[in-house]
């Protein structure tokens, strides 16, 4: 779980890893979801970022960073964590999966 001691919501930054078949978190407490409609080879990435007014996706294939926002599932949304206890998790459509994927996040306005 992330647990979030801020005084409000926490905006996160996601990297998918491959290799990878449609690669989504999940928040488990709200249903929220981001979801990347992609085959990700082995060495291919995609990072995710929620922060408001710095919404992007951007897809690293062979070095290079791309806009990948096509990539991105319409029912998608990019959620912020809640204060407390969040529970999200990794999954994607590959069988055998061997992917990753990781979240950064910053407490904001602790103790005001």
């Amino acid at each position: 779980p992330a647990t979030i001691t801020g005084d409000t919501e926490t905006p996160l930054k996601v990297t998918f890893n491959g290799p990878s078949v449609n690669p989504r978190i999940i928040n488990q407490d709200t249903l929220e979801y981001i979801r990347l409609n992609v085959t990700l080879g082995a060495s291919d990435s995609f990072v995710v970022n929620t922060a408001f007014g710095n919404k992007t996706v951007s897809m690293i294939k062979s070095g290079l960073s791309v806009n990948g926002i096509q990539y991105l599932d319409i029912g998608s949304t990019f959620f912020q964590l809640q204060r407390g206890s969040n529970v999200v998790y990794y999954e994607d459509d590959a069988v055998l999966s061997t992917a990753t994927a990781s979240m950064e996040w910053s407490e904001r306005y602790i103790g005001i």
